[in-house]
């Protein structure tokens, strides 16, 4: 079926035919459809099968130069398209590597700050171990349980005296102040 190309609805052609004798005019692809033909997967078998057709059918000789040109353009761009896709592929691979050695750093950053704040808390120094500080002797917690009982010794007498005789606070206050400079 040479000469012959499928019509749209209206009867005119879509392409121009073998006969047409303004095919030395004819620009195969506008740069819109070019573009997308190059983005398109199917587009190297497309190319084949029009090479192949090319060479059993009675073709003129600057259709068949111009598409051999096109698909050694096309395979052109294929290759410096898989060259930008290979080497973004391999910026993206130094960007995760890069991106996992941060996240174990700022990880190992974050447990062992936790693990002095937590030992701050507990045992009152961050450099200090919970199991060292647990190992320590009595003494030490029972001072703190003495230093918490007149605490709470002196917030009920303070408020005894405030409450009953509230004219000689003021000399327990003294008193008391001393007692606790003195202390310290």
């Amino acid at each position: 079926m040479v000469g012959t190309n499928p019509e749209t609805s209206d009867g005119s052609s879509l392409s121009p035919t073998v006969d047409d004798p303004d095919l030395d005019n004819w620009e195969m692809f506008d740069e819109s459809t070019e573009k997308f033909l190059l983005s398109t997967d199917d587009d190297a078998l497309t190319l084949i099968d029009l090479l192949g057709f090319l060479d059993e059918v009675k073709v003129p000789d600057s259709l068949r130069k111009r598409t051999k040109a096109w698909g050694n353009r096309l395979q052109a761009e294929r290759k410096k398209m898989a060259k930008k896709f290979n080497s973004a592929k391999d910026r993206l691979k130094e960007i995760r590597n890069g991106l996992r050695r941060r996240g174990n750093e700022v990880t190992r950053k974050l447990e062992e700050h936790s693990t002095r704040t937590a030992r701050r808390i507990i045992t009152g120094d961050s450099n200090k171990r919970v199991r060292d500080y647990v190992k320590e002797p009595p003494v030490v917690r029972m001072i703190d349980c003495v230093s918490f009982t007149l605490g709470v010794i002196l917030l009920v007498s303070a408020e005894f005296m405030t409450l009953r005789f509230p004219h000689f606070f003021w000399i327990f206050y003294v008193i008391t102040a001393w007692a606790m400079i003195i202390t310290r």
